[in-house]
């Protein structure tokens, strides 16, 4: 995002620190650290409340500094952008095998000759199938079930 300049008519006479480094879209640890390089000009100090502050004047020369490159010194500086944030999504159940679900599997892998409990269905499908098999034909659960407990029945 680069550097926001409202029209001059909206700007203050005087702006805090925290405005002014929000103005250049950056942190006020990173404008401080840019200042004492030369490449903004550091906020003038209220006699009376000693708190800092920037001037209009002051206000326009960094943002014409963030908005061409060129620091007031004279320096080149590179402004890299913030990436925007990933909002964290909220974490969706994975659906949970019904038992009943699995006496089809059971009577299934009986005519293969394996006998599998409930419990040994659930595994291997949720091993097999982290997703869930909503969207997966039975008779591929089945053979994928048979040669998973195959395996693990060997191990």
């Amino acid at each position: 995002m680069p550097a926001q300049k409202p029209p001059e008519s909206y700007l203050p006479v005087v702006i805090s620190v925290t405005a002014m480094a929000k103005l250049c879209s950056m942190s006020r640890a990173r404008f401080y650290e840019l200042a004492q390089q030369g490449v903004f000009l550091l906020p003038v100090y209220c006699t009376t409340t000693k708190k800092p502050m920037f001037l209009r004047e002051q206000v326009n020369d960094n943002l014409k500094a963030r908005a061409t490159g060129i620091g007031i010194n004279g320096q080149y500086i590179l402004f890299y952008d913030r990436r925007p944030r990933a909002e964290a999504l909220p974490r969706a159940e994975l659906p949970r095998p019904k038992t009943e679900h699995h006496a089809g599997l059971i009577e299934g892998l009986k005519s293969l000759g394996l006998t599998a409990t409930g419990p040994q269905i659930t595994a291997a499908i949720a091993h097999l199938y982290p997703a869930g098999t909503a969207n997966v034909d039975e008779t591929t659960v089945l053979r994928a079930v048979y040669r998973h407990l195959r395996r693990t029945e060997g191990a």
